[in-house]
């Protein structure tokens, strides 16, 4: 009675009005980037469903954020979910591929002028090989033409020669009779046949002959004096120049033949030739094996020559020899240059001492040694729509070469079957400018079989624009601190040439095309390759050995705005403990594996290697494999395949490295492997992870021997782990693991702990560290992984 007595007092005083009850607990305070769930607690906040292509989850947003180099834009389109092409378009021999996709750019010569036909990507001329006597070859034409017309007999004149001639006031048998008696621009007309003689000219008078072929004049003429002269309609030869030209006068010299002359067919001292519709043929040396050649111009003379040929001349077919020294070509053909007995020569032009050649419509063909030769400071060789073909015929030469300070200048010309080099530029001081040019079938050098299309030494500086390449070892090449640069142009490979390759020396290319080579780009030995807004196709060649499209080996590599695409090996190579790096805006797609090369998209084996915006796509074999020191922001990797069984992933990384923004997405075998160095990430989806063909692995991020510091990544729809450490190190912050097979997994010592937890090789998750979806949530024992590391062959 007493207990319920005591229980009712107790109700009553509970329900007593006056009394209120204690209040509910408050509801818990949520972090930054957190929500109460339905169950009352807090949770991350996450994207309601998984992030597109180029996206990657949060942990605390609602929004997917950007991943990555982000989508394909303009070059680029998409190839895939993730993936990204260039769409390279097939160009003529003239043209080039643009980065645009669409569109071709002419290179090469711009048109072919009159007389001239398209070969390859420049222009020939069509002529007569081979002419004789009194006939010339001309330029335009498959027929030799006759020098000057033998119609109407002797020539009118106020003088007449003639060696059967009765002698009178006005007439004489020997022109130095005439000339003796001529005053001041008297026409002395010569009648048919032989004059053995060396007349003298001091004052102005013509010169004319029947013809050529009618009128030979044996000994030359010389050209003392000031005024102006005119020699035509003859054939000139003998033991002295067939005309000797000093004084300071002007000389027109036409419809004549020069040949067998001693020691020059013209020699131009300090004076004026004009010289057409003329051949110069066969100049003789002197007896100590010097001299022999075609027009010799020096002390600051001027010659003009058009539509006329010199053949077969000895050291070079026109010199211009000192300051001041000046010729002037056109539709001029200079064949066949013979190297002198004292071995000097057989050059088709050349200034030196500066003197200078100017060039239009031209042909320069079968010279024993150099094309033409620019020599010494102020020496300057300018040619336009010229081919120089077949120089060197003795094993030696180049098609263009300066040297010791000398000048050239090459616009729409073709230089064919050179030896050694197209154009080289020989030391410091001497330069060369080569615009819509083609170059084409180096020889090699007898001695070393260097074959080299643009070549600059010694501090040298080359500048090509919109010039073409072919059959070339090297398409351009520089050392000993030479410069090329490299414009709007295109080097074209046999699948084991190099394209361009910077050895302690710089080159710079832009907008330009580099295809099937062995190494498209190389830098070595402190060379600089600098490659902007370029196309670079690999080589499809199976040699069982390695193409490159880019390569620095112990140099320096700039890339930027390129799509390096296709070959067997890599797309882009770093070696050497020097070397350094650095790609930006850049497609690196389709390298191949073979049965004794693995695809590469990017290989860093040694050295500094730092990508930005860059996005590897399509590649056989790994995507990116690092061994040295590598900086990584806003690339993607996609669409990877295993070129073999236990090698192979996405990204592949031994060595110091820092990433950053990276995503790797429907790759195959391997997603990202962490190897022995220090590796910090920032920001990385991993998704999409696939088996191999044999149906194995499929691991979204592997650590092997690896200490790992990684925050802001998502691992997601891996066929086998999301994540798998075995002998490593790691610790893990803000990160998604959602959606794989097993989502955490963890092997050779390593083991799985809290935050705030500390033990070798263990792999420490933060509490903001979620595995959330995943068919397993840890795995257990050991599971095969993937040996990217291992030797492989290269």
């Amino acid at each position: 009675m007493r207990l319920l007595a005591l229980f009712a007092v107790l109700v009553a005083a509970c329900s007593d009005p006056g009394v209120e009850p204690p209040p509910p607990p408050p509801p818990p305070v949520c972090d930054a980037g957190m929500v109460l769930d339905e169950s009352g607690r807090c949770a991350f906040v996450l994207p309601r469903a998984e992030c597109a292509p180029h996206k990657t989850a949060r942990l605390g947003l609602a929004d997917c954020e950007p991943i990555g180099a982000g989508p394909c834009a303009p070059p680029l389109t998409a190839s895939s979910a993730w993936g990204c092409r260039a769409t390279i378009s097939s160009c003529t021999d003239r043209t080039r591929p643009e980065l645009d996709g669409a569109s071709c750019r002419a290179v090469g010569w711009s048109q072919c002028p009159v007389g001239f036909v398209e070969d390859g990507a420049g222009c020939r001329p069509t002529f007569a090989p081979r002419c004789l006597d009194t006939q010339r070859p001309v330029i335009g034409s498959i027929d030799c033409l006759s020098v000057g017309s033998c119609a109407g007999g002797t020539p009118l004149g106020d003088l007449i020669v003639d060696p059967i001639a009765v002698v009178d006031a006005t007439h004489f048998r020997t022109i130095g009779a005439a000339v003796a008696t001529a005053t001041a621009g008297a026409v002395i007309a010569i009648a048919p046949g032989e004059y053995a003689e060396s007349p003298v000219l001091t004052q102005s008078v013509t010169l004319r002959g029947t013809c050529a072929q009618r009128v030979r004049i044996r000994g030359g003429i010389s050209v003392t004096g000031q005024g102006t002269f005119s020699i035509s309609g003859m054939t000139l030869s003998g033991d002295r120049p067939g005309v000797r030209l000093q004084g300071g006068g002007r000389t027109m010299v036409e419809d004549v033949v020069i040949e067998a002359s001693l020691g020059a067919g013209a020699r131009v001292e300090g004076s004026t030739l004009e010289l057409s519709r003329s051949i110069v043929r066969g100049s003789r040396t002197f007896a100590d094996g010097s001299y022999g050649r075609g027009i010799d111009l020096v002390e600051g003379g001027t010659v003009t020559v058009r539509d006329s040929a010199i053949v077969g001349c000895h050291e070079a077919g026109v010199i211009a020899v000192g300051e001041g020294s000046i010729a002037s070509l056109e539709d001029v053909l200079i064949l066949d240059m013979i190297r002198a007995p004292n071995g000097s020569g057989g050059i088709g032009v050349a200034a030196t001492a500066g003197g200078r050649i100017v060039g239009h419509r031209m042909l320069i063909s079968g010279t024993a040694d150099i094309g033409a030769l620019a020599y010494l400071p102020n020496s300057a060789i300018n040619l336009d729509s010229t081919l120089i073909e077949r120089t060197g015929l003795l094993g030696i030469g180049a098609g263009a070469r300066a040297e010791a300070g000398g000048t050239l200048i090459l616009s729409n010309t073709s230089i064919v079957e050179p030896v050694g080099a197209g154009v080289i530029v020989a030391d410091a001081g001497s330069s060369a400018v080569v615009s819509e040019t083609a170059i084409a079938r180096i020889r090699p050098d007898g001695t070393t079989a260097f074959s080299g299309g643009l070549v600059a030494f010694f501090s040298a500086k080359i500048t090509a624009r919109k010039v073409v390449v072919t059959g070339a070892a090297l398409g351009a090449t520089t050392s000993d601190r030479g410069e090329i640069t490299i414009l709007e142009s295109r080097i074209d490979g046999d699948g084991r040439s190099l394209g361009v390759v910077a050895e302690d020396g710089d080159i710079f290319v832009s907008r330009s095309t580099l295809v099937n080579h062995a190494g498209g780009g190389v830098s070595q030995v402190r060379g600089k390759l600098t490659v902007e807004d370029s196309i670079v196709i690999g080589s499809d060649a199976d040699t069982g050995q390695p193409s490159a499209g880019l390569s620095a080996e112990g140099s320096e590599l700039t890339v930027s705005g390129s799509a390096i695409s296709g070959g067997i090996g890599f797309g882009i190579l770093v070696s050497g403990t020097t070397a350094v790096a650095r790609v930006t805006s850049t497609l690196v797609s389709g390298q191949r594996s073979s049965a004794s090369v693995i695809g590469q998209g990017i290989l860093l084996d040694g050295g500094d290697l730092d990508l930005d915006g860059v996005r590897v796509d399509a590649v056989e074999g790994l995507g990116i494999l690092a061994l040295g020191n590598l900086t990584m922001a806003r690339t993607t990797v996609s669409n990877v395949t295993a070129s073999r069984r236990q090698n192979g992933a996405a990204i592949a990384v031994g060595g110091h490295a820092v990433l950053r923004d990276v995503a790797v997405a429907d790759n195959q075998l391997a997603g990202v492997v962490f190897g022995a160095g220090d590796i910090d990430v920032d920001g990385l989806r991993v998704s999409g992870t696939k088996p191999n063909a044999q149906g194995e692995f499929g691991h979204g991020l592997l650590g092997e021997g690896t200490n790992l510091v990684a925050k802001r990544i998502e691992v997601r729809t891996s066929a086998a782990a999301g994540m798998a450490m075995d002998a490593s190190t790691a610790h893990f912050s803000s990160s998604l693991i959602s959606a794989n097979v097993v989502g955490a997994h963890a092997q050779g010592g390593s083991r799985l702990l809290e935050a705030d937890d500390a033990m070798p090789l263990g792999i420490v998750f933060d509490r903001d560290v979620l595995l959330i979806e995943n068919g397993t949530r840890f795995g257990v024992g050991t599971i095969p992984l993937p040996a990217p590391f291992e030797a492989l062959p290269r």
